[in-house]
């Protein structure tokens, strides 16, 4: 398990610019209860009680509430994010099965925005400046959903296994700070089986754009042709002429 205020640069797949601070990150890998964590602040029990509906198994947190009828969800609202830094949230999950809407979700909150992702039987949801909007995407198994916002911007990008899948407007959002993740629906029949992997949640002074690749083609280029100019003059020199000069 590892939940503390890490200072790394994230590396491999990640979307972020070098230098990112690590916030928080989750990965399940001791036996203990999540809200024995550190910075844990509470379980919040809208009628499923902790130890009735989560445990941790082999790295895994596992969530069964697929038919149960109340909420229950993890909650680091903590007041570690600043709206002034760029923020990521990324999530690993296997969904085995999910009902109704937010069963199955998690949320940052900035103290500006909210950036709040749910599962659904066919898609996801998000919620955005103009309400929830529902997406077709792929949610059976084990995916990655990760959220980038830039600095003070309240505009994200969603990137489902690393792929880039759709923006959006965040929606205004200063009741918290930090971020949750569960079944967060208290409907009855509206939860999900799934097992949580990993959540992290990043910041950083700005967010590097992502180069197109025709930006790569051409550092290539250049890159190439410096190559060649260098050769070519290496090539015209005169050895004589050159020892002559280092003799004088």
């Amino acid at each position: 398990m590892k939940s503390n205020i890490l200072f790394a640069l994230i590396l491999g797949g990640s979307h972020l610019a070098l230098g990112q601070v690590v916030v928080n990150s989750i990965d399940f890998e001791t036996s203990d209860p999540v809200s024995s964590y550190p910075d844990f602040v509470q379980y919040v029990n809208g009628g499923l009680a902790e130890g009735g509906v989560y445990s941790i198994s082999g790295g895994f947190l596992e969530q069964r509430t697929f038919t149960s009828t109340g909420a229950g969800y993890y909650s680091f609202f903590n007041n570690q994010l600043n709206d002034l830094q760029s923020l990521a949230i990324e999530v690993k999950l296997d969904v085995i099965s999910v009902n109704g809407s937010f069963g199955i979700g998690f949320m940052a909150a900035d103290g500006a925005y909210r950036y709040n992702l749910g599962i659904t039987p066919t898609g996801i949801q998000l919620v955005e400046n103009t309400g929830i909007v529902d997406y077709s995407a792929p949610i059976s198994g084990s995916h990655t959903y990760r959220i980038e916002s830039p600095a003070s911007s309240g505009t994200a990008n969603l990137f489902i296994d690393g792929v880039f899948f759709t923006s959006f407007e965040a929606a205004p959002y200063s009741a918290q700070n930090g971020f949750n993740f569960g079944d967060g629906a208290g409907l009855a029949f509206n939860g999900g089986d799934v097992n949580w992997d990993y959540i992290t949640v990043s910041q950083n002074i700005a967010l590097s754009a992502v180069p197109e690749p025709s930006t790569y083609a051409a550092i290539a280029f250049g890159v190439l042709g410096l190559g060649l100019v260098l050769k070519r003059r290496l090539g015209n020199r005169d050895p004589a002429s050159e020892s002559n000069q280092h003799q004088q």
